[in-house]
């Protein structure tokens, strides 16, 4: 990576507002965890091409991981003006409204079209979208599409947390979301997150014999006996 960046970096010293450049430098930045750093490139992107769409889509997510879902909207939202049938953009905007108290049953609706071989799901309210958004995200693992499945577990998650139409349903969809996750979360490395989904499936019922276990992987991982 260090050499990739070296050159990337030279690339920019002849073509300073050379976008692809710009991206790989804030995708190398993101994946050794310096996010100010990814933030700074993906802004010089928009610095120099304000309409860049990967720019808009890059920030996106990268502030939706941060959960700072304000920005992430307004990122979201620019690219899906003109690219509406991207599923990531649009589930990346359903989470960053739903995290904000924001129910938008004509998005949902959008992504959860992605489940060709179902009946169309109830987006009347967030509550009965959220059995929907969890069968979105598994299936979307069947297809090895993991970004998207993690967005959708997510949405499924604050949805069915939002507004509890049948709270027993509800709490279901909650716990499965959440193991799906956490286990999704452990296979991309992003072991840290992966805890908050095990320790909320623990406060949920202490006795989850398979979420202590994943629990205790997860410190293994990060080497904490």
């Amino acid at each position: 990576l260090e050499q990739a960046e070296a050159a990337f970096v030279s690339v920019l010293d002849i073509s300073p507002g050379y976008a692809p450049a710009l991206m790989n430098l804030g995708y190398i930045a993101k994946s050794g965890g310096d996010i100010a750093a990814a933030e700074r490139w993906y802004l010089q992107v928009l610095e120099h091409d304000a309409d860049n769409k990967d720019g808009h889509a890059n920030l996106g997510h990268l502030y939706l991981n941060e959960e700072r879902f304000s920005e992430a909207e307004r990122h979201f939202k620019t690219v899906q003006a003109e690219k509406e049938d991207l599923l990531d953009i649009q589930l990346g905007l359903l989470h960053a409204r739903l995290a904000q108290g924001k129910w938008d049953h004509l998005l949902a609706g959008q992504a959860l079209g992605a489940l060709t071989d179902t009946q169309p799901a109830d987006v009347s309210s967030a509550g009965r979208a959220a059995p929907a958004l969890l069968q979105l995200g598994v299936a979307l693992i069947h297809r090895q599409v993991m970004t998207c499945a993690q967005i959708a577990f997510s949405c499924a998650i604050l949805a069915a947390e939002t507004e509890q139409t049948d709270p027993g349903q509800a709490n279901t969809v909650v716990l499965q979301a959440r193991r799906c996750l956490g286990e999704l979360l452990m296979t991309q490395g992003q072991t840290w997150k992966a805890i908050g989904q095990y320790e909320a499936l623990l406060q949920a019922d202490s006795a989850d014999g398979e979420a202590f276990g994943r629990l205790g992987d997860c410190y293994t991982k990060l080497g904490v006996e």
